[in-house]
């Protein structure tokens, strides 16, 4: 999910000195182009049960629905007057609400806002610290929205009224430089523990949960590679694996197994423009296919691509 502009020259050069991996071209779809200069740069993305994808546009604050067959169908009004805010993280719950995790910049309320399918309007759900950034959303069994603060090194833990508790702070969370651009992604597994990556220290981590939804000890750090500066959104397959979006120069579509091995899948050469977040699919025949959104920050050219 997106970090602030500022990032951009400090991330171009790390990432120069990160090592290269050749991706797998026939693998990787286009699903829709979209317009750079009219502000279509796509970030957050969830899979509906019907098969299409809900996308949010980040500096606009629209919602969008794609269908499968690449048809793109703005949703209500955006999140945000223009040029206030991003539109970052989308999560769904049980009864397919739409969640967004929403930084202010015009003195408007940050945190996590929802969707009203009745209204076409969104509206403050959880208002997180102010200071902040939230960014990567993920639901856990029993309802609880997770919400990184990747500026704070915290996730936050918002209960079904919108109440919000920190469920954990720890250095781990926190950026490894200048920009304080720490915890982005999360995805929580079959087992409840709950996987993050890190953007500036390029790491993937885990973090335990015991049976009342709490985190246990400290996070453990999975994976950290060059090639996951700038690590941004991620999601889990049923195997275990991590498959992880590399933004802000990186262009990169990465898979982290368990034990700790990155592995690049697809890249530039395959039209990655800045990728920000991944989900799966959800239906029969798409459950294996997994969805990105390229930002377009890059190189101007956003998307939103498949990988099978």
């Amino acid at each position: 999910m997106k970090s602030t502009r500022v990032l951009l020259a400090t991330t171009i050069a790390l990432v120069l000195t990160a090592t290269t991996a050749t991706a797998a071209p026939g693998d990787v779809q286009t699903v829709t182009t979209l317009d750079y200069a009219a502000g279509e740069h796509p970030e957050g993305i969830a899979a509906a049960r019907d098969g299409s994808l809900y996308v949010g546009m980040a500096p606009t604050g629209q919602l969008a629905r794609v269908d499968l067959d690449g048809e793109v169908t703005p949703l209500g009004a955006p999140a945000f007057p223009a040029e206030s805010g991003y539109l970052l993280g989308l999560a769904l719950d049980d009864d397919e609400q739409v969640y967004g995790a929403v930084v202010r910049f015009d003195g408007g309320p940050t945190g996590v806002w929802r969707y009203d399918t009745d209204t076409a309007a969104w509206a403050l759900f959880a208002a997180t610290d102010p200071t902040g950034f939230p960014n990567g959303l993920a639901f856990t069994d029993d309802g609880t929205l997770l919400v990184s603060d990747m500026t704070l090194g915290t996730i936050w833990a918002v209960d079904e009224t919108g109440n919000v508790s920190t469920w954990l702070h720890d250095t781990r969370l926190e950026g490894g430089g200048p920009n304080d651009a720490g915890v982005n992604g999360l995805a929580v597994a079959r087992d409840g523990s709950v996987w993050f990556t890190n953007s500036e220290r390029a790491t993937v981590g885990r973090i335990t949960v015991d049976r009342r939804g709490a985190a246990v000890g400290r996070p453990k750090v999975v994976a950290h590679d060059d090639l996951l500066t700038f690590a941004d959104g991620l999601t889990l397959d049923r195997d275990g694996n991590a498959w992880v979006a590399a933004s802000y120069g990186s262009d990169r579509l990465l898979r982290v197994t368990s034990r700790g091995r990155v592995r690049v899948v697809a890249d530039r050469s395959v039209g990655l423009d800045y990728t920000a977040s991944v989900t799966f699919g959800r239906t029969k025949r798409t459950k294996h296919t997994l969805y990105f959104t390229n930002s377009g920050d890059d190189f101007q050219e956003p998307s939103v691509m498949s990988y099978r």
